[in-house]
């Protein structure tokens, strides 16, 4: 570098300097009477040393010390040009004059270290900022890649916030995940099953074509993410190996995240793994960090979709079932009643619906109490349940009353109300050490032949539970019988 070799070059004529002066000094001082004194002279021979000192360093200042310890020796025992002199006379000259250069070299030398660490500090903080204005372009990058992307999420969020049932969801978000990634060749979402609490393939969108279908219950990596509730992305960090993650079916890539639902309980909020998401490509190093970020925003917004879809139907079941029996209500089966009696017009085929009613069921509710009571109606709820087929609807009507439309003809129909109706005249039902029975009164008309609407079918079969109470109870009466 250029200033270590000024330094050199300034040591070098330093030393040589200091050499001539001695030289000089020990050829003419004594015949030119230069110096009065031997004290003279050491102070002389002292200030060269100064000179070796604070310009060649400890080599230059000691070797000045001896040479001028050898002019003060033998000009102290041979010399006549100092009548008085005397080893002591020059000697304290010369080590104070050599203390002081000795003294000036370390100045020298501490501001030398001084200055040199405030130019390493000043080069250190020099890199410091430039790796920070590396970091903030590279943030600053990201941020515009991120920002691009903006758009499309807010898309897909409209896509899924559209959602209300979970299988519709579970495409939609499969769907966006693909989008959302260019280099994805699929996108899998599995959910845990309620039962087992395993994961459980529930959508799955292929953007290639010949991409081979994903597992039914999805691989270690899917496993390892559902259970450890942290993402994954291909190369970031290790999961067990307990199969080939998916490579067998080409997938090289791989971003998997879960989906988190949080829940309140007494200990706190704690959060549930609802299943994960997986996007998959057949490429190398096809995904960053940004976009695992990405997809995991996706993926909590398709987890609060989820949850508001699982509220939804929920909702959506308490509007339409009776919350003791686990029937259709009588609005719902109204409803539902039209839309298969239009149904049935269409196909030129018959349909027959049974009206019944629990015999003296007040008085068994006076008796033995609502909750007793509650037991009768939930048993015939189970009854008719197990009764229906395929395309059926079975409905508390309302109260004690109770409605079912068969997709059968009235032979059928009378069949059906029959078993049913001497299956619950067999069941004994327990209150306390009592046993008792219940029976029901049951009324069948059929479409078209009693009534070409629903309106008029109700009341078809209305008027024959009516003539089966007047008729004694307990037993079955067609529609203009």
């Amino acid at each position: 570098m250029p200033e270590a070799r000024t330094r050199k070059t300034a040591a070098i004529l330093a030393a040589a300097a200091c050499a001539a002066l001695h030289a000089v000094l020990f050829l003419a001082a004594p015949s030119a009477k230069i110096f009065p004194s031997a004290a003279g002279l050491g102070f002389a021979l002292g200030a060269i040393g100064t000179v070796g000192w604070a310009f060649t360093g400890a080599a230059g200042g000691i070797f000045s010390l001896a040479i001028g310890l050898i002019h003060i020796v033998y000009y102290a025992g041979h010399s006549h040009s100092f009548p008085h002199a005397s080893l002591s006379d020059g000697m304290p000259a010369l080590l104070l004059a050599h203390a002081m250069g000795f003294y000036l070299r370390r100045r020298l030398t501490q501001e030398e270290t001084e200055a040199a660490l405030r130019v390493m500090n000043l080069e250190e903080r020099l890199n410091a900022e430039a790796e920070q204005l590396r970091s903030q372009r590279d943030y600053s990058a990201m941020l515009v890649k991120r920002l691009a992307k903006f758009p499309e999420l807010r898309r897909s969020c409209e896509a899924l916030g559209r959602c209300l049932r979970r299988e519709e969801l579970a495409e939609t978000l499969v769907e966006e995940a693909a989008r959302l990634n260019e280099a994805a060749r699929s996108a899998t979402l599995y959910l845990k099953d309620p039962e087992t609490n395993r994961l459980l393939l529930a959508a799955w969108k292929a953007k290639q074509e010949g991409v081979p279908p994903p597992s039914v219950s999805g691989d270690a990596h899917d496993r390892h993410v559902f259970s450890t509730r942290k993402p994954f992305l291909s190369g970031m960090c290790d999961t067990p190996g307990e199969d080939s993650g998916g490579k067998d079916r080409g997938d090289v890539s791989l971003i998997i995240v879960p989906l988190l639902q949080v829940t309140q309980d007494s200990a706190g909020p704690k959060t549930e793994p609802l299943g994960v998401l997986r996007v998959a490509s057949a490429r190398r190093d096809a995904f960053s960090r940004e976009e695992l970020e990405l997809l995991n925003i996706a993926a909590d917004l398709a987890a609060l979709a989820l949850s508001n879809a699982a509220l939804y139907e929920k909702t959506e079941r308490m509007a339409m079932s009776d919350a003791l029996t686990g029937l259709l209500t009588q609005y719902e089966f109204r409803s539902r009643l039209a839309e298969e009696i239009s149904r049935a017009d269409r196909d030129g085929r018959e349909v027959a619906l049974l009206m019944m009613d629990v015999d003296h069921f007040k008085p068994y509710n006076d008796t033995y109490g609502h909750q007793a009571g509650d037991v009768v109606l939930r048993r015939i709820g189970e009854l008719m349940r197990e009764m229906r087929r395929p395309g059926d609807l079975v409905a508390r009507y309302g109260g004690e009353e109770f409605a079912a439309l068969l997709m059968t003809d009235m032979a059928g129909a009378a069949e059906a109300g029959e078993h049913l109706r001497a299956r619950l005249e067999s069941e004994i039902f327990r209150v306390g050490e009592k046993e008792t029975r219940v029976t029901i009164s049951v009324g069948v008309a059929s479409f078209p032949a009693h009534s070409r609407d629903g309106e008029g079918l109700i009341e078809a079969a209305d008027k024959a539970l009516y003539a089966s109470k007047a008729g004694g109870r307990n037993r079955l009466t067609r529609a203009g019988a």
